[in-house]
């Protein structure tokens, strides 16, 4: 009686104990782990689907956000190719001198991660940013520009780590449109095609087996 009453108190304290605190922190990008940055200065400019390469190798399966349609990515000390939307919610590349800048992103991702990244082009007073698994929130973050890391007047840099994982982040600043310079995360294994050569050598190995296997039925009869 004495275990039976135990065992119950302890199943119930663990039913009812808390779950780990979500946490948010600032960092430099150059200490998340294993870092992959992707730059988007190899893509040609104009609409990219989100089955591109150079998204499945961050991870990323979905893009979207909102637009800021009366603001243009304007060149300044610091130019480089970044990525917005189009109005019609077209995942775009564009050069300086474009048309139409974010003014919230959210990238999905294949799995959970817990750290990530981003570089942006048109400094706004405040960043906001939400991290959520599935549907459920996992933590948030706000603060001024002031954390940031800016090389140049129109180009800012921040990353987060969580404490607990998350698989969707939605991003926006204050202030002005903004388009994405760059993203970094950790932990992504991009896929890595076979060697051309990888099918022949796999239907030899399959020839193989197969001769082995008729000689072993050949012995047994």
């Amino acid at each position: 009686m004495i275990r039976t009453t135990l065992s119950l108190a302890l199943a119930a304290g663990a039913a009812f104990a808390p779950m780990k605190a979500a946490a948010v922190a600032v960092i430099d990008a150059g200490d998340i782990a294993s870092p992959y940055t992707e730059d988007f200065n190899s893509a040609p400019v104009g609409t990219i689907g989100i089955s591109d390469p150079i998204f499945s190798a961050l991870g990323i399966v979905s893009i979207t956000g909102t637009l800021d349609s009366s603001d243009t990515y304007d060149p300044r000390t610091f130019s480089s190719r970044a990525l917005t939307l189009n109005s019609g919610g077209d995942i775009v590349l564009i050069d300086p001198g474009a048309f139409g800048l974010l003014a919230s992103v959210t990238l999905t991702f294949a799995a959970p991660i817990t750290e990530i990244g981003i570089g942006w082009h048109d400094q706004g007073g405040t960043v906001a940013a939400s991290f959520l698994l599935g549907a459920n929130p996992v933590d948030s973050y706000s603060g001024s520009d002031q954390v940031l890391a800016g090389e140049a007047a129109d180009l800012a840099h921040i990353a987060f780590r969580t404490t607990n994982a998350f698989d969707t982040f939605t991003f926006s600043i204050g202030g002005s449109g903004f388009a994405l310079d760059d993203i970094t995360v950790s932990g992504v294994s991009a896929s890595v095609p076979l060697p051309a050569a990888a099918p022949l050598v796999l239907t030899g190995l399959g020839a193989l087996v197969g001769v082995s296997a008729r000689r072993r039925r050949r012995r047994s009869a």
